[in-house]
């Protein structure tokens, strides 16, 4: 993946991010939300913000709140190159699949037999 491919997936993952907490907070800024995903423990403005995404965080139902926190660990993982590694092969995750689903863990295969399986437990 290139740098460009990489802060363009960043931008995507903090601009959904911010959608999301927009919905409960008009007021929310962009600023807020990037600066919050860029923890420094010695900054206490730093920590009052991210704070303040977890109080929102617990205002949205389950299905927001699962894809807010899926994009927050996404940006965490970009942070510490973990970020378009398949946490099942450890391949490189292609950019088009990132770029569908950029908070994904796996590569589609591996994806596809993760539901597979899940699937079948839930049948038996």
């Amino acid at each position: 993946m290139t740098t460009h491919e990489r802060e363009q997936l960043r931008q995507e993952l903090v601009d959904r991010l911010v959608q999301i907490y927009r919905t409960v907070r008009a007021d929310l800024s962009q600023v807020v939300v990037e600066e919050a995903m860029r923890p420094d423990p010695t900054d206490e403005a730093e920590e009052s913000a991210v704070d303040e995404l977890q109080a929102i965080a617990s205002q949205l139902d389950d299905r927001d709140r699962h894809l807010a926190h899926s994009l927050e660990d996404a940006l965490r993982r970009m942070r510490n190159d973990d970020f378009g590694i398949c946490i099942d092969c450890g391949r490189e995750i292609p950019f088009e699949r990132l770029r569908a689903v950029p908070w994904t863990l796996r590569c589609a295969p591996d994806q596809s037999r993760v539901e597979k399986n899940d699937g079948h437990r839930a049948t038996l």
